[in-house]
């Protein structure tokens, strides 16, 4: 007697747009960041041809070396809300089955409804814990890579600016004692190689992924921003000199947005569960890195703004 076929239905909420739900299953390069259910895991083949009749495979490795490899042909495409494909194991030879996908817009997030039919009950596959936990990490994914274009965006701002001062401006402090811009430049750019360096020490170890951050440091985190008060931290008692030149400030910049940019392309950000320890705020994981970053630089912005102010009052 043959075995009663099984199924799989979950419902997932994305913290990103539909559109980047559908690249993240339509597009073998994006599959790759996130297919497989081992958060330590790692994307290796990716082919897809999104097209009814199209067809798709992927291979991906545990953290235990593990491999695996699916393969299928896409039934319905209707972009970006449904696609339906069959699915097969490669080690299952002849074991087909149906997977069924539907995106739906809920304010700023993406609510999906997943179903794989026609399951074999015998598979070595635990199908409900695997696809729940690929999901997680595709959500971790996709928020990672919108803190990358955050992070890139709020960087170019930066760099933007160079173009409206002379490095005379850029020396110039708007009363005795304080920072000129300049020295905010030099500080966001030594601040940011070492939150850089953080980010791929954390990326490179397993251990203190159960310490916790400062509470104040959840706080920072929930409201996507620094208060407007001095944090401390690296820098925060260190002499900053003036920069040597605007080309000193540019090349520093541009090289922080490769290292980062690199570090996130060739490695498993989302995945990464190592933590390391800021001096004030306790411990963060490399993506919590990244956007402690970001959310430093765009903080900078109040204190870019306070010193035209003050150098535009002074010369009137």
């Amino acid at each position: 007697m043959t075995a009663e076929k099984k199924n799989v239905i979950i419902q997932f909420v994305f913290d990103a747009s539909v559109s980047q739900v559908w690249r993240a299953w339509t597009d073998a390069a994006m599959v790759l960041k996130w297919v497989g259910s081992d958060p330590r895991g790692k994307g290796l083949e990716a082919f897809a041809d999104a097209r009814p009749g199209g067809q798709f495979a992927f291979t991906f490795q545990n953290s235990d070396q593990t491999r695996f490899t699916a393969f299928g042909r896409y039934i319905d495409i209707d972009q970006p809300q449904h696609l339906s494909f069959t699915w097969e194991w490669i080690n299952e030879p002849g074991v087909e089955s149906l997977v069924d996908v539907s995106l739906e817009s809920e304010n700023d997030t993406t609510r999906m409804v997943f179903q794989h039919d026609g399951l074999d009950p015998a598979s070595g596959h635990d199908y409900a814990y695997g696809w729940k936990s690929t999901f997680s990490k595709l959500n971790r994914v996709l928020v990672a890579q919108t803190i990358l274009e955050h992070f890139n965006i709020t960087l170019g701002e930066w760099i933007g600016f160079l173009d409206d001062y002379t490095l005379d401006m850029l020396r110039q402090p708007p009363r005795a004692g304080s920072w000129s811009l300049g020295q905010v430049y030099m500080h966001i750019t030594d601040d940011s190689l070492h939150f850089a360096g953080q980010m791929r020490e954390a990326m490179n170890k397993e251990t203190d992924g159960d310490k916790e951050m400062h509470e104040d440091a959840r706080s920072i985190f929930r409201n996507n921003g620094f208060p407007d008060r001095k944090i401390m931290g690296p820098a925060t008692n260190t002499l900053i000199p003036q920069p040597e030149s605007k080309d000193q400030l540019l090349q520093r910049l541009l090289a922080i947005r490769q290292e980062v940019n690199e570090l996130f392309a060739s490695s498993e950000v989302a995945g990464a569960t190592g933590k390391t320890r800021h001096p004030g705020l306790l411990y963060f994981n490399a993506l919590e890195w990244l956007q402690f970053a970001e959310m430093h630089l765009r903080h900078h912005f109040r204190k870019k703004k306070r010193i035209d102010e003050q150098l535009f009052i002074s010369r009137q």
